[in-house]
């Protein structure tokens, strides 16, 4: 596949973007969970809870707007607290994952537009050419063979991305250049004194680990332990 230009890239990742933002807005809210996480939040922030604050009452023939009211109620308290979620450290964790994820799941599915290279060194020449900034591909990627690679956005940042085949599966791997990239939760594996930390979505297995401000991410229908052992092998 022919090299393209960084506007083409752009707008492929502005749809990219689009569409998987779309997928989440399509999914039911739980809007008695959502009400209850709000009142521990205006709690923890000092402000009275539903409970203590007084009712106001209308006078007049007001039923035909009350289900609206009760509508755009819920409405605002599930942005509210899309909001306070999203911004939290557990939130961020949560979309990071979400989007690592998705980004998997385009990549084996074929809906990104990637390069075709032969070698890590091939992917970084490719990388560099299409920006400055973005974060190299590690140089030692094990016994894991690259087939291609692209730039994405992860949460706001540029990551490298690699598709790669590991004892016969498919495996991403994301490198990013950000101290806060990666999330120390989730389960907490041990390999030569680097923690590793495992997190899943929707069926996709990933594990995150970083050395010094740089993070890497491998992904794919393995278990927690083999993509350890993988991600335990990949050097800088």
């Amino acid at each position: 596949m022919t090299n393209r230009e960084p506007a083409g890239f752009v707008d492929d990742l502005d749809r990219a973007t689009s569409a998987r933002l779309s997928k989440l807005g399509s999914r039911p809210v739980d809007v008695q969970r959502l009400s209850v996480r709000l009142e521990s939040q205006l709690a923890q922030a000092g402000m009275p809870s539903a409970a203590s604050r007084p009712l106001v009452r209308f006078a007049g023939k007001t039923r035909w707007w009350r289900p609206a009211l009760g509508l755009a109620a819920a409405l605002g308290l599930a942005c509210m607290l899309v909001i306070i979620f999203m911004t939290a450290p557990h939130g961020a964790t949560a979309a990071t994952v979400i989007e690592l994820g998705r980004l998997h799941q385009d990549m084996v599915g074929g809906r990104v537009v990637v390069e075709t290279v032969g070698d890590v060194d091939e992917a970084n020449s490719w990388i560099s050419r299409q920006s400055a900034t973005a974060p190299a591909l590690p140089g030692h990627l094990a016994d894991a063979r690259i087939q291609s690679c692209c730039l994405a956005t992860i949460q706001g940042r540029l990551v490298a991305v690699a598709k790669m085949q590991w004892r016969g599966e498919p495996v991403t791997l994301v490198v990013a250049d950000h101290k806060h990239f990666g999330h120390r939760m989730g389960v907490t594996y041990q390999r030569d004194g680097r923690d590793f930390h495992a997190h899943s979505f929707e069926g996709v297995r990933m594990v995150m680990s970083n050395i010094g401000t740089r993070w890497l991410c491998v992904m794919g229908d393995l278990k927690d332990e083999q993509l350890v052992d993988l991600a335990a092998q990949i050097q800088f």
